[in-house]
């Protein structure tokens, strides 16, 4: 059955273990409040997942093996490297 889950996290360390079917190993490299959120979708045979972190962190991921990962970044810091490729020709 198709479900989803938002979840909101203070503490690296259950931010961390707090994701399925990987092993993470992470470091919060600066200072401050840590603030990330995680957002699942479930479906038959596909889990998504969507996750936002206030802090720059460092993490070690391990899968299980028993599902395939594709793992990708997004936001502003992954646009930056866009930039070169001139976003405003097809506009």
């Amino acid at each position: 059955m198709p479900s989803s889950a938002v979840r909101k996290f203070t503490d690296p360390v259950r931010y961390f273990t707090g994701i399925r079917n990987l092993q993470i190993a992470g470091i919060v490299q600066r200072r401050g409040e840590f603030r990330a959120k995680s957002t699942r979708i479930d479906m038959y045979r596909l889990w998504m997942h969507r996750f936002d972190e206030d802090l720059p962190r460092i993490m070690k991921v391990t899968p299980s093996g028993t599902r395939a990962v594709v793992i990708f970044a997004t936001g502003a810091e992954s646009r930056k490297s866009d930039a070169p490729h001139g976003r405003g020709a097809f506009s």
